[in-house]
């Protein structure tokens, strides 16, 4: 066990359980204009289902856009990230860290939502959602106590 913190064994299960499927939803977004129409019919309702998809707001690849909008993809791209730097090493921040670092997400969107001239970028929505998606990760495996783990 490291600290306060879930113990290694759990701490690198909850890593994988999450990352995994992290992993396999920020490719699908980013991959899924090379597919054909059909190829895999579950995956389109499950994508509908995570994100607006709003092509607009999806980020332009050589081969079209991503099936999520930019924030979405960042966000699945962060929560790998997140879960596979906490798979390698215990989490040195707490819940608070995590709260905090999803502040972006929730004043980007709702600035976005609610003041009618606000219009954010494409840079802005994947900076927030990477951010976003880290800060997720840290929620799931961080120290309760919120004090440092491995100390």
């Amino acid at each position: 066990m490291t600290g306060r913190g879930l113990p290694e064994g759990r701490r690198r299960l909850a890593s994988l359980i999450v990352g995994i499927p992290a992993l396999f939803l920020f490719a699908a977004s980013l991959l899924r204009g090379l597919m054909p129409p059909g190829e895999i019919p579950v995956l389109d309702p499950v994508l509908s289902g995570l994100c607006h998809r709003i092509p607009s707001r999806c980020i332009n690849l050589p081969w079209g856009h991503s099936a999520m909008c930019a924030r979405c993809t960042s966000f699945w791209m962060g929560l790998f990230g997140g879960s596979l730097y906490h798979f390698l090493r215990p989490p040195r921040w707490g819940v608070a860290a995590g709260i905090l670092l999803l502040l972006p997400v929730v004043v980007d969107g709702l600035a976005q939502l609610l003041i009618g001239c606000y219009r954010s970028t494409e840079a802005v929505r994947m900076i927030t959602g990477a951010v976003g998606g880290f800060g997720v990760s840290l929620l799931l495996v961080a120290d309760r106590a919120g004090g440092r783990s491995g100390r």
